[in-house]
């Protein structure tokens, strides 16, 4: 939802076949943290992204890689992009 993608400190409350109801995220320390990826992926220097490869060595390996990754792109204030299978 274009909504959503851009007011990252909200959540979804409840959803049915037809709407989706929204509500402010109370969790602070959370909705923080989601700010602040919301500004380094959508405002950051995407010529300083951090990319990697996604691995072929089966799913826990795969996942784990990309979350390392990721928390290492935050760390450092860059954009994240994973980027084709090998």
């Amino acid at each position: 939802d274009e909504w959503w993608v851009h007011h990252p400190d909200w959540d979804v409350q409840w959803e049915d076949d037809e709407k989706v109801c929204f509500a402010k995220i109370a969790d602070q320390e959370r909705a923080e943290f989601l700010r602040q990826v919301y500004e380094i992926q959508w405002h950051g220097n995407c010529s300083h992204d951090l990319q990697t490869h996604q691995i072929s060595s089966g799913f826990g390996a795969s996942f784990g890689t990309q979350v390392k990754a990721f928390q290492v792109a935050i760390k450092q204030k860059r954009p994240y992009q994973m980027t084709k299978h090998w």
